[in-house]
C-alpha cells in the first residue's frame, strides 16, 4: 500500500537521521510519528489542526514553541489552502530559523547546522 510505505520513508527518515532525546514536530494530526519513531514533540501541541487556526493564542504558542525548541525536524504535510494562516507562519519560521527541506516528495524539513 502506497501510505504505509510512504509513511515508512518519513519514519525510517526520522529514526535514522535523529537520537532519541531530539525532538521533532508534526504539522497537523499524524501524531503516530511521535509514537513509531520514539521522538517528543517540541511543542505541547502535538495535534495543531484544525484547532491552531481556529484560536490564534494556540497558534502563538505553537510557532514560539518552535523558535524556543528547535525541533531537528518538522513534518509538514499540509500545504492547504485551507489553513492559509498557519501556511504562510510556518513557512515564515522555516525560512527564517534555517530548515530546509530535505527530499522532494517527503514532507520533511530538517534543521541546518
Amino acid at each position: 500500500d502506497n501510505k504505509i510505505e510512504y509513511s515508512q520513508r518519513i519514519v525510517d527518515y526520522i529514526v535514522n537521521n535523529t537520537e532519541e532525546d531530539d525532538s521533532i514536530s508534526v504539522l497537523g494530526n499524524s501524531c503516530n510519528y511521535y509514537i513509531l519513531t520514539n521522538r517528543k514533540s517540541a511543542s505541547k501541541y502535538f495535534y495543531q489542526i484544525p484547532i491552531a487556526e481556529i484560536d490564534k493564542e494556540i497558534m502563538k504558542e505553537y510557532i514560539d514553541e518552535l523558535k524556543e525548541n528547535k525541533p531537528k525536524i518538522i513534518i509538514w504535510g499540509i500545504a492547504n489552502s485551507s489553513y492559509k494562516e498557519l501556511e504562510q507562519q510556518m513557512t515564515d519560521f522555516l525560512s527564517e530559523n534555517n530548515y530546509k527541506l530535505v527530499e522532494d516528495g517527503l514532507p520533511i524539513y530538517e534543521l541546518e547546522k
